[in-house]
């Protein structure tokens, strides 16, 4: 059986321009995707998780299918 965690950790070095990971196990988001993030950690889209979000923009964060490297990662996984 596979656990979905509820929130996941915003990598604050992205945020400063700063991540050079090439397999950075935070998310990087861009400023104004419209993801909320609070305590900078953002909570995961469990309708996305099953494939299902019908949100226009929505506030939670869509877990990419397959991580590219940092360098290229969307920086917002919202579609």
């Amino acid at each position: 059986m596979c656990y979905l965690l509820d929130t996941l950790p915003v990598c604050q070095d992205f945020n400063r321009q700063l991540c050079n990971r090439l397999t950075c196990k935070f998310v990087h988001l861009q400023e104004g995707c419209g993801v909320e993030v609070r305590e900078m950690r953002v909570t995961v889209c469990r309708d996305a998780a099953r494939g299902q979000c019908s949100r226009r923009q929505c506030k939670f964060y869509h877990i990419p299918i397959a991580l590219p490297p940092a360098s290229h990662m969307q920086t917002c996984a919202n579609p």
